[in-house]
């Protein structure tokens, strides 16, 4: 069928579904959606970006504070103050070891992009916007 979106399945994870050059799932981090792409071909997700994937998912409390202490001190106060905590909503890996960005929205403003990018593994930038 021309409409139908590739699948692939990981034993762990479970099904990907590959959309705009990454392959994409949804799963429940403490009770809350949270979105994963990973870097890959149509034919399947990278390998290198696989692995990260789950090794992120399984040490994302970890990521997760990492990222939040790298926005508060990021200066973007002026985006940020005021609109609520930060909701991890996003996981992007990368084939690149040690790239890969964390997304947040703002809990009091639906709109609000926070995304922390890695690389080799550490915070290194931050993109905002709504």
């Amino acid at each position: 069928m021309f409409w139908k979106k590739r699948k692939y399945r990981d034993y762990e994870l479970g099904e990907l579904t590959f959309s705009c050059r990454s392959w994409q799932l949804e799963t429940l981090l403490n009770g809350d959606e949270l979105y994963v792409d990973i870097e890959g071909t149509k034919d399947r997700p990278d390998s290198s970006a696989l692995r990260q994937a789950k090794n992120l998912l399984a040490n994302i409390t970890k990521i997760r504070c990492a990222a939040e202490e790298y926005v508060a001190t990021a200066g973007v106060e002026h985006f940020t103050v005021g609109h609520g905590k930060l909701i991890l909503d996003g996981l992007t890996s990368y084939k690149d070891e040690g790239r890969f960005d964390l997304g947040f929205g703002l809990s009091d403003w639906d709109d609000a992009i926070v995304v922390v990018q890695f690389i080799d593994g550490k915070p290194r930038d931050i993109q905002i916007g709504d």
